[in-house]
Formats: structure tokens, sequence, C-alpha cells
């Protein structure tokens, strides 16, 4: 069972929201040497409603709740989606389930770049290298996070940047797997995958994420990252 926020409460009972980490060493220390150090520098380990809200990570077990004036919350407007399920993920990456829709058609270099664009993704985590994430990820623009299908908040590119890299030298993942690709628009496509891994517990544990890719010209970047503790019924 993942920790409840009663019991990160109790367990953080003298570092609550009013304390911020120190800083030295390019790591931020929260005053538990069991959890220290840290690359991001903005955690709270106290909920404190309308003031702290879970962390990017926050299935993952380890990492609690971030503080509200690092998030920003956008009104998407409204848009007609048509999904598509298009390939299975892996050896017959390139078969199709069926056609897809008229003006729904990737070219075969474009379904090279998306399939190198999720390799790097799933080998990032399998080898807790960020750099292979954030080549995807566009400084300009925030990357909008949802949780249990609902959209939650968006961040800048450097929180993202951070707390990526304290999960990925946090937890230990033992396999990292996409099993489906739908297109939701004729330039953005969901992928589905499942997350297994160790924490600091070193109790097993298994996240349902999605990763949402948009293509800009031959590229394809991460627009919208979601995690859930079960299979994930969003887009």
């Amino acid at each position: 069972m993942y920790e409840t926020r009663r019991d990160w409460r109790v367990r953080y009972h003298s570092y609550d929201y009013r304390h911020r980490p120190s800083f030295h060493g390019g790591f931020y220390y929260y005053g538990s040497s069991r959890y220290d150090p840290y690359y991001y520098g903005y955690y709270c380990f106290s909920y404190v409603p309308r003031y702290t809200y879970p962390s990017l990570y926050f299935y993952y077990g380890t990492f609690p709740y971030m503080y509200r004036d690092r998030i920003v919350f956008i009104s998407f407007p409204f848009r007609r989606y048509v999904y598509v399920p298009l390939y299975v993920y892996g050896d017959d990456f390139y078969r199709p389930y069926y056609q897809p829709y008229p003006g729904y058609y990737l070219s075969t270099s474009n379904r090279r770049e998306m399939r190198n664009t999720l390799d790097d993704i799933q080998e990032a985590w399998e080898r807790a290298d960020y750099d292979l994430i954030m080549r995807h990820v566009r400084y300009s623009e925030r990357v909008h996070v949802y949780f249990k299908d609902q959209y939650e908040y968006s961040v800048d590119f450097d929180d993202y940047r951070d707390m990526t890299r304290d999960a990925m030298e946090t937890i230990d993942t033992i396999g990292f797997e996409f099993y489906k690709v739908s297109m939701r628009y004729r330039d953005e496509v969901v992928a589905y995958g499942r997350h297994k891994y160790y924490d600091d517990d070193d109790k097993y544990s298994v996240v349902n994420v999605t990763y949402t890719l948009e293509r800009r010209g031959g590229e394809w970047y991460i627009t919208e990252v979601g995690s859930s503790p079960r299979s994930t019924s969003r887009l």
C-alpha cells in the first residue's frame, strides 16, 4: 500500500510546509537523511489544502507533495478528438490493427521517429538516464500532468526535469514497456505503458503511465504525462 497523506504528515511531523530545504553541493536537503538528497527544491511533506498538490510522481509512493506556486492550471479549449487504435507496441509496431481513417495516416519516417522517441523514454527509465527523456521536451513549453485520467496541472521544463531525475535515481526500474499507441489527432499520439520497479523500501510496484507526443516538423515531443496505480482509460 502507498503511504497515505496522514502517514506522510506523521512521519514528517517536524518538517512541514513552512520549512524550506537547505541547498549545498548541488542538492536540496529536507531534514531526513533517509531521503536526502534531492535535485528538486520544492517538495512538501505535509498536505495543506490549496497550498500543496501531489507531486509529479505521487503514485510512485516516494514523492509526496509540491508547492502551489510551482504549478499552473490551464483551461484547454474544446477540441474534438478521434482516437484511432493504431499499433501494438513491439516487434509488430509498424503493422496497424486496420487501415487508419482517411487523413490520419502517418508516413514511414514519422512512424520511425515516433518509435525512436518511445524507445528513448523506455530506455531512459531502464538506464536512469533522464537526458534521454528531456531531449524530447521543449524548453519553452509546459508539460501537462494527469492523475487517474484527470488533468491536474502543468509544470515548467525545469520542474519536470528535476522531479524526473529524482524519480530515476530513487526507484529501481525492473521493467518499462509500452503496450499500445493510439492516434488522438493528426499530429498527436498517446502511448500507454506499464512501469515496474522497486521503491526505496525494496517493495515491488507497478504504475500505469501515458505519454502524449506531438509532432513538430520531423520531431515528436512530450506534451502530456499521466500516471495511475490502475489501468488507465484516458485517451
